[in-house]
């Protein structure tokens, strides 16, 4: 929440983080989901030009059996630091 606040940048979340993040922010679009995702979320993150995740999890449950269409050089991922 606090990068999205930061940056000003409009944020979706996967499934897995339903209630880790507010859904009533105004910077939030909203589910992103695939081909199931709220209306105008999975088109609007998919052509962004940057995709940054933060402790993302990519399974066949979040990308609703790998319907996403992310191009990978497009993502920036963050993680915490190894131990």
């Amino acid at each position: 929440m606090r990068l999205a606040e930061a940056s000003q940048y409009a944020y979706a979340h996967l499934p897995d983080a339903k209630g880790l993040v507010a859904e009533d922010h105004p910077h939030a679009m909203g589910l992103y989901w695939g081909a199931t995702s709220w209306p105008g979320v999975c088109e609007a993150v998919e052509a962004a030009s940057h995709v940054v995740t933060a402790g993302t999890v990519w399974t066949d449950y979040s990308t609703t059996g790998w319907s996403l269409l992310l191009q990978p050089s497009k993502v920036i991922k963050v993680r915490p630091p190894a131990p």
